[in-house]
């Protein structure tokens, strides 16, 4: 990112991880991980406002990683509460029959709500 810095401006940043932490150990330190996370990258990039987008994970994906749940909620209570981060939901997506991935319309999907997040990132910042 420092690098596609020299090159321009970082507008937003786009965040969809937790399968790996869905698991009873890694859950644990997830919420503590991300929010240390993101605090060390708006520092060393020096965007203090840049929005970041934050998706939950699939419903798919709970049934068999029953962690996920609580990640989603993590995720959900970190939007709540740091200013300039906003929920993308993945709810009602569907996956490509292997209970991982998205299928391609609802990858297709998922980017439609990044965007309808991002844009709704800059009307806040115009008004």
């Amino acid at each position: 990112m420092k690098a596609a810095q020299k090159y321009g401006t970082i507008r937003a940043i786009l965040w969809h991880q937790g399968e790996q932490d869905s698991n009873p150990e890694a859950v644990k330190s997830y919420e503590q991980k991300l929010a240390a996370f993101f605090q060390r990258l708006r520092k060393d990039l020096h965007t203090p406002d840049t929005p970041i987008l934050i998706g939950t994970l699939a419903d798919f994906y709970i049934p068999a990683n029953p962690e996920a749940a609580t990640i989603n909620q993590i995720i959900r209570q970190y939007v709540a509460t740091k200013p300039n981060v906003y929920l993308v939901s993945a709810t009602g997506l569907t996956d490509k029959g292997d209970a991982v991935h998205f299928d391609t319309p609802s990858a297709c999907e998922l980017g439609r709500r990044y965007a309808q997040a991002l844009l709704l990132t800059h009307k806040k910042s115009t008004h």
